[in-house]
């Protein structure tokens, strides 16, 4: 006998709606079956060698934009501080923010460094 009516059980019936958002099972609609498992595991991503390849391609051709726009906008400075008379100022320029860049750089290593080694004799 079936019946129809709002005290029938429909729990054993997943090949049904689970109906409103809300409905049996919460929001997520509880009789839904994730391919995660029940470890929690992510699922496998294939991605084609294709793909690959072309973002190293892209990853490459932007690199090589910045370096030479990077290239074009010190020779344009170099060639007008010539022009004007004070390329011994820009040369100067850019060897002191190439020197303070490998001093900073050189710090924060240093500090970096030493405190993976005093993480490392803590454990």
């Amino acid at each position: 006998m079936t019946s129809d009516g709002p005290d029938s059980d429909d729990s054993d019936r997943e090949d049904e709606p689970a109906g409103p958002i809300f409905g049996r099972g919460g929001f997520r609609g509880g009789s839904r079956r994730y391919s995660g498992g029940p470890t929690g595991e992510m699922p496998e991503i294939h991605i084609g060698r294709g793909w690959i390849v072309l973002g190293v391609i892209a990853l490459i051709a932007v690199i090589l934009m910045t370096i030479f726009a990077m290239t074009v906008g010190l020779a344009t400075d170099a060639i007008w501080f010539q022009s004007i008379g004070f390329g011994n100022v820009f040369w100067t320029r850019l060897g002191s923010q190439l020197l303070f860049f490998g001093v900073g750089a050189g710090v924060a290593f240093a500090v970096l460094w030493l405190n993976l080694w005093i993480a490392g004799k803590a454990i």
